[in-house]
């Protein structure tokens, strides 16, 4: 497995739908090729 794409989501808390922040990191040839970051602000609770 040489070429891969890792995802990581986080959360504000126990909730899933609380996504707060997304990272990914692109490796190609077993090397790291890129990567990526963004917070994302959650839906209040209603």
């Amino acid at each position: 497995m040489q070429n891969f794409v890792a995802l990581d989501f986080e959360t504000a808390n126990r909730n899933p739908s609380s996504v707060c922040s997304i990272g990914l990191v692109f490796v190609a040839n077993g090397r790291l090729a890129d990567s990526y970051y963004r917070l994302i602000k959650p839906i209040p609770d209603i």
